[in-house]
């Protein structure tokens, strides 16, 4: 394996060369040095046996790095990458002991056959390099143990001599004559040209007749729409608009097919074997398809393409037909089901109606209309119970007792007996108190009035009770706040009674008010189960006339499917007709002399590469400088 070291002060053309070289089995790269002092320090510990150096760089330039190599490690053989081609580089760096000289731009082939040429023993340069290393009369590199001294004036374009290391140093190898291979490349010729004519005069002429085809572009759709509910469509498109496939490929296919051929070539008459297949191309952003099929004779060539054509056409005809059965199974299913989800709507509804007889509208309209009146009535008694209540706090307010006892104080002041009880019992207090005022209370006087005042007392307790049904205590009189002797006594009863009335006026409208609930509830019971039947009627219409939206739409898919046979396998039309072809197609003279005469170019660049590598030793005067000479081999 070859060792190599990279030097260049570039990181990106050191990568670059690394990544060139590392593939190769036989190269290894051991390191890489940005300067000529790390270069020698890495020659020293990789042991390279071959560098690539650049000129131009810091510390220890190209030209100072190569000598030093060539003086110091003689096993290593150094070539260097340069962007320069003056001769002075060329020059110094052979002078410096470089066994190669290569610019920057070399392709990554031919650096690699310059490495393999180097290594073993051969000088390597640019193209174009060449001419500014030989006319020099003389380029002595420094002596190695590998290198010896370039004689330019030796070299000559016509006999390069080529000794290589361990033959004879009284020997050069010069180029044969051409004299030589002229025979080879006379005789290669006559047996080339010599084939190609008797091709020519041999082959049975060919025939081709073409013919182009085209696929009409077209569309075909139905759509059915309910307002409120939705819409169905369907449509069938061509080539031209569905760009998920290609029927013309599907046409390419079945071209190809044995049954096919089978079929053209009965027509013709001839096996399926001399029949052949035909030449199909597909024209793309077009409809269009080019065919072509080949024949012994012209009348031949066209009976195979109408054959072709009108088989093709059978053919398809026939897969339409397939087509087509399967579709209507489909759709027949398909417009049965929604033809009896249809009828299933229609009865519903009809037993809907029939259930909730005629004027459901109506009914439910009446039903609301009465729900509102009776809405309506019900704020206004409520609204004349709140007026009651309020007349009735008044009253009870002027008089200082609340609407609660309003009632037990009219019903005492009402009674006579208990109003008689009342006045005694007010008279005797009064003159029982005027007693106490003047005697004392061990007066018989005294106690005797105040046993009169008891008694009245108890006797208007008692009354109390019976009229009110409950025991009537004196907080509870002296709460009524009931007097008589008041001048004001009438206008105190007719308060009463107002405060009464209107109690009893205020329970009135509270019943009222509570009836009128109760018939507002049963109303809105009522009205909910109409709202439901409305909602459920509503339901079964768009039901009706959703089935009767899929049954149109199923129905017009049939229709449509059957007044359309073209949607798989679109219709052909015939662009261009099969034409009688005039002239042969094969063999075609202009090819075959264009065939031959490329092939005689190769045939004379085979022998001149012969004859450019050729040589054979000629003995030679000694060499004057007693060293063998190197191959000056340009890469090309």
């Amino acid at each position: 394996m070859l060792r190599i070291l990279i030097v260049d002060d570039q990181k990106s053309i050191r990568e670059t060369i690394k990544a060139v070289l590392e593939p190769e089995p036989d190269f290894e790269v051991v390191a890489t040095a940005d300067n000529g002092l790390t270069a020698i320090e890495f020659a020293k510990k990789c042991l390279p046996d071959l560098m690539l150096v650049d000129l131009e760089m810091p510390s220890l330039n190209g030209m100072q790095l190569t000598k030093i190599i060539s003086q110091d490690f003689s096993h290593i053989r150094v070539i260097v990458l340069s962007t320069h081609d003056e001769d002075e580089y060329i020059q110094q760096s052979l002078q410096a002991g470089a066994m190669g000289y290569l610019l920057k731009g070399t392709p990554a082939d031919d650096l690699k056959e310059a490495i393999r040429f180097v290594s073993r023993g051969y000088n390597q340069f640019s193209p174009g390099l060449l001419h500014k290393v030989i006319p020099q009369k003389k380029i002595e590199p420094a002596k190695t143990d590998f290198g010896d001294y370039l004689d330019a004036a030796s070299l000559d374009f016509k006999e390069l001599t080529l000794v290589e290391p361990g033959k004879n140093k009284n020997q050069r190898h010069v180029r044969k004559s051409w004299t030589v291979y002229f025979p080879y490349w006379l005789l290669g010729n006559i047996v080339l040209w010599g084939i190609a004519l008797l091709y020519l005069i041999f082959k049975s002429p060919i025939y081709t007749s073409k013919w182009s085809i085209s696929l009409p572009s077209h569309q075909n759709s139905s759509s059915v729409s309910i307002s409120n509910i939705g819409s169905v469509s369907s449509n069938t498109e061509s080539l031209d608009r569905n760009h998920l496939f290609d029927p013309r490929e599907n046409y390419k296919f079945l071209l190809g097919k044995k049954e096919i051929m089978s079929l053209a070539a009965d027509r013709v008459g001839i096996s399926v074997q001399e029949f052949g297949k035909p030449d199909v191309e597909i024209v793309d952003n077009t409809t269009m398809m080019e065919l072509s099929i080949e024949g012994n004779t012209p009348q031949e060539a066209l009976q195979k393409a109408i054959a072709i054509s009108y088989v093709l056409e059978q053919k398809l005809q026939e897969l339409r037909q397939t087509r087509i059965s399967k579709t209507d199974l489909s759709l027949q299913d398909s417009l049965e089901k929604s033809e009896q989800y249809l009828r299933d709507a229609r009865q519903r509804l009809a037993e809907f109606k029939l259930q909730w007889a005629i004027g459901f509208q109506d009914k439910a309209e009446n039903l609301s209309s009465n729900v509102e009146n009776l809405r309506l009535q019900k704020a206004e008694i409520k609204a004349q119970l709140e007026q009651a209540h309020a007349q009735a706090q008044r009253l009870s307010n002027s008089l200082g007792i609340s609407t609660e006892s309003a009632q037990d104080a009219l019903i005492l002041y009402s009674d006579s007996l208990f109003q008689q009880y009342l006045s005694n019992y007010t008279r005797n207090s009064a003159e029982l108190t005027s007693l106490e005022s003047r005697f004392k209370s061990s007066n018989p006087i005294v106690i005797d009035r105040s046993e009169e005042t008891a008694a009245a007392r108890n006797a208007l307790l008692k009354r109390g009770e019976v009229l009110l049904g409950r025991r009537l205590s004196s907080d509870m009189l002296q709460q009524l706040n009931l007097r008589t002797g008041d001048e004001k006594d009438s206008y105190r009863g007719s308060l009463l009674k107002n405060i009464v009335f209107l109690q009893s006026e205020a329970k009135e409208l509270a019943a009222r008010a509570a009836k009128l609930e109760q018939q507002i509830t049963q109303l809105e019971t009522a009205e909910n189960g109409f709202v439901q039947q409305r909602a459920r009627l509503n339901k079964l219409e768009q039901d009706v006339k959703f089935a009767e939206t899929v049954y149109s739409s199923n129905l017009d898919k049939s229709r449509l499917a059957k007044s359309n046979l073209y949607n798989a396998y679109p219709q052909i039309q015939v662009a261009i007709q099969p034409n009688l072809p005039k002239k042969p197609s094969s063999p075609n003279p202009i090819l075959v002399y264009l065939g031959t005469f490329i092939g005689s170019i190769f045939l004379t660049t085979a022998i001149a590469y012969f004859w450019a590598s050729s040589s054979e030793p000629v003995p030679t005067s000694s060499d004057k400088n007693n060293h063998n000479h190197k191959a000056i081999v340009p890469i090309l």
